[in-house]
């Protein structure tokens, strides 16, 4: 048997990430990569497993919607169903899910909550998550690179349908860095939290990034003493953000 590449391993590993089994995963691999379809005993002979697992994993797969069947002689061959395709259906099945699981676990009445965590991509989620969900308001102040990250998403437009003040806590001197429009005030870096970012949602749901760049610790909460605290840091300060004009960046 050849050895696997890193390329092919990476398949493999992505496809059983997605609820292929091992079997599954490299069936549906050498079908998708080979193009033609294939009865079960070429397959067992190509990959060097007994014909009843691949039966085994071939049912499954066409119980899942991965590959297509199609009689004749001397077999039932097999036909991998587009990648494309099945990516699709799992992008709509994880919303689903997602949604599901997010109604209920945040149903019912705002609470008193404090939640410390650590990472970039942890703040950066969490960020993405207040800025869309925003209904009436949005306030934001910021060092550039923990910003940076969040506004790559492009649901995530400082210019909007929902009101937004920035606050830049670097005190870039001009032209700037490029985040901030304009209009943006801008302050020093408040005391004990330099290099930080703060995102507050409708006044009543923050998160804050601080400290190390690539690993800052990060604050989410609904508190209503700590968000108001975050809301006077922001807004006292802040002039409201507006598109940029001609030319500007």
């Amino acid at each position: 048997m050849m050895a696997m590449g890193s390329h092919e391993a990476d398949v493999l590993d992505g496809l059983q990430h997605l609820g292929f089994s091992s079997l599954e995963a490299r069936i549906y691999s050498a079908l998708a990569m080979g193009g033609a379809p294939e009865t079960g005993y070429e397959l067992a002979k190509r990959l060097g497993v007994s014909r009843s697992n691949v039966y085994g994993a071939l049912a499954s797969l066409a119980h899942r919607g991965a590959v297509w069947q199609e009689p004749g002689r001397p077999g039932m061959r097999y036909r991998a169903v587009p990648f494309t395709s099945l990516a699709d259906r799992a992008r709509q099945e994880l919303e689903t899910q997602v949604g599901r699981v997010s109604s209920r676990l945040h149903a019912g009445s705002p609470g008193t909550g404090v939640w410390m965590g650590r990472g970039l991509p942890l703040f950066v989620a969490e960020a993405r998550r207040l800025w869309r969900s925003a209904r009436a308001s949005l306030l934001v102040g910021a060092s550039p690179d923990p910003i940076r990250a969040v506004l790559d998403d492009p649901g995530c437009a400082l210019v909007g349908e929902v009101p937004a003040r920035m606050t830049c806590w670097a005190a870039c001197p001009p032209p700037g860095c490029g985040i901030c429009p304009p209009a943006s005030a801008q302050a020093a870096v408040p005391q004990g939290l330099h290099g930080a970012v703060c995102v507050i949602a409708d006044q009543c749901h923050a998160v804050v990034a601080y400290g190390a760049a690539g690993e800052p610790a990060v604050m989410a909460t609904d508190a209503a003493p700590i968000v108001a605290g975050l809301v006077a840091l922001t807004e006292g300060i802040a002039a409201p953000v507006r598109a940029p004009g001609p030319g500007t960046s």
